[in-house]
């Protein structure tokens, strides 16, 4: 069961980068404050291993920039309701929303 929501999830994500959808603070923070958490239930200072996170975090920080350079942003203003004016004609009333697009570098730096 659980390869099959691995799989499923892995599959939304891939789809979800070739096209532009919503920015949420919830979902660009959960996964990397979730890992986080894991991550310092699991560690064992030392100084090996305290040299081996000092290369991984300078590893993630060229990845973070490698798709932080291909992702495109875009901000889109959606229609949510309308009201009428002293013509009685219908004036859309909308919200801005920040969508983004991380494309192929994106999925290049999640497999380094």
């Amino acid at each position: 069961m659980t390869v099959v929501l691995v799989v499923a999830i892995m599959i939304y994500f891939i789809q979800d980068q070739f096209e532009y959808s919503p920015v949420h603070r919830l979902t660009f923070l959960l996964v990397p404050l979730f890992t986080c958490y894991m991550f310092m239930k699991a560690f064992v200072w030392t100084p090996l291993n305290g040299g081996i996170l000092v290369l991984l975090v300078l590893f993630a920080a060229w990845v973070s920039h490698y798709q932080a350079k291909a992702t495109q942003i875009r901000e889109e203003h959606r229609p949510v309701s309308y009201f009428q004016d002293a013509t009685g004609h219908e004036v859309p009333i909308y919200r801005k929303r920040v969508t983004s697009q991380g494309g192929h570098g994106y999925l290049r730096g999640w497999c380094s």
